[in-house]
């Protein structure tokens, strides 16, 4: 068994994830959740951005370049501070295109957590919670980061989503954190402001186990965050509401390990990769709390479809996978609609399922299988029909998906016989299948139709 393999076996799993499930935990993101690859290999984008800052900064790259040490540099030759900023920022805009990072995914992906704490100055997860969960929508005017001399407190009550960037976020210019000068000024900032103008925010800090994800800082800094935010001596909290840290061993530092693990007993140290440590953690999230019945997800669907989703057709014999395939996509932070209205039929009833194929969907899914085939009188039949109605030559709009040992599918309209057949066998989602749908709902947002190129 690895050191890594070691660590993660001795995570009081059962605990951790029923304490999630009860919302008594707060994540903090650090720079070791938020990752890219890089000539093959998976590095922490606050390094990558490092080296491109002191590229900008004409600044020897030394291999272990932080942005710290870039930051220094810079100031050693007598650069201006406010330089750092505005090349950091633009450094993030420029690359805006680069892949989510997975562990951020998976972390989003878990609906328990309502608060998300970034110390980090990226968009990232603000990405990931817009891809995991449907409605959510990121705050673009600076009302989710701290400042010093901006004290912004969480609201009241809180969303079910909300993330808030504790030192500042590049969107917010200048006021973000890029090295140890910042992480003090932000941190004695915190210390510092009037506690009615951060009641909420310390109220979470305080009052949550705190699970620190990629440590999001130095040894010192970390120490002095956990102080302020649970407001009481470190070591008097010996048997206190359980923190969690999450990180590689040589990023915490054999210090911090010591102090944390042996001196002070909270928080619990997860000597591992900060991306290994969410991956488990969703996996075993999911296999608690994740599993849709189909009751529950049924009962979720609201009975008027909003305007954009992905309407799912399906024949009632295959309730169960239809609802499967309608939990996989939503998990995949693509809204979906299925009628549950079934057995009301009626005139209005019918208009309205009516309208809603032909006016309100973004993408229709055709789910094909042996009771679809068997009858051209169940109603799936009427409402490809309408579909076909609607249907633009060049564009994409139905979407067929086999969900079980069919062939291809005989019946249906003409026109949506040349179409590719996708597979997902019992309705479960492939992650190929949700990327596929993201990609095209992401440009029905932008351009109001998903062409066909």
């Amino acid at each position: 068994m690895t050191a890594s393999e070691s660590a993660l076996e001795a995570v009081p799993w059962n605990r951790l994830i029923r304490d999630i499930h009860n919302g008594q935990v707060l994540p903090v993101i650090g720079p070791g959740l938020v990752t890219i690859q890089q000539n093959g290999q998976t590095t922490q984008f606050a390094d990558w951005v490092a080296h491109q800052l002191a590229k900008r900064l004409d600044i020897p790259a030394a291999p272990d370049m932080t942005l710290n040490r870039a930051a220094c540099a810079h100031l050693v030759n007598r650069g201006k501070r406010i330089q750092i900023y505005e090349e950091v920022r633009e450094i993030v805009e420029e690359n805006d295109n680069l892949p989510i990072p997975q562990g951020l995914i998976d972390l989003a992906s878990i609906r328990d957590f309502d608060l998300f704490i970034s110390s980090t100055f990226d968009g990232f997860l603000g990405k990931a919670l817009k891809r995991a969960r449907p409605g959510y929508r990121t705050d673009d005017r600076g009302a989710a980061a701290f400042h010093p001399n901006r004290p912004i407190d969480l609201p009241t009550p809180l969303p079910s989503t909300f993330l808030y960037h504790v030192l500042g976020s590049y969107d917010t210019y200048p006021d973000f954190a890029v090295w140890e000068e910042d992480y003090m000024e932000f941190i004695c900032g915190l210390l510092e402001s009037h506690k009615d103008n951060l009641k909420n925010l310390f109220k979470e800090l305080r009052n949550r186990s705190l699970l620190l994800i990629g440590a999001p800082f130095g040894d010192w800094i970390v120490r002095f965050f956990l102080r302020v935010a649970k407001q009481e001596r470190l070591s008097d909290r010996r048997g206190a509401t359980d923190d969690y840290l999450a990180d590689q061993p040589l990023l915490l530092g054999d210090p911090m390990i010591f102090y944390f693990d042996k001196v002070v007993g909270s928080p619990h140290i997860i000597q591992t990769s900060p991306v290994e440590f969410v991956q488990t953690l969703r996996r075993k999230w999911s296999e608690k709390y994740e599993a849709f019945s189909t009751q529950s997800l049924l009962e979720s669907i609201p009975d008027d479809m909003e305007r954009g989703a992905v309407f799912i057709s399906y024949s009632h014999d295959d309730l169960e996978m239809a609802a499967t395939l309608a939990a996989g996509l939503k998990a995949a932070g693509i809204p979906v609609w299925l009628d549950v209205r079934r057995l009301q039929a009626g005139g209005d009833w019918e208009q309205a399922l009516k309208r809603a194929v032909k006016s309100r969907s973004a993408l229709f899914l055709s789910l094909i299988s042996k009771a679809t085939d068997s009858n051209a009188d169940r109603f799936v039949h009427k409402e490809r029909l309408w579909a076909a109605e609607v249907h633009v030559p060049g564009e994409i709009f139905y979407i067929p998906v086999v969900i079980d040992e069919t062939e291809l599918g005989v019946m249906g309209p003409e026109i949506f016989k040349p179409i590719h057949r996708h597979r997902l066998p019992g309705g479960i989602v492939t992650s190929d299948f949700a990327r596929l749908l993201q990609k095209y709902m992401t440009q029905y947002h932008e351009e109001g139709e998903v062409r066909d190129v």
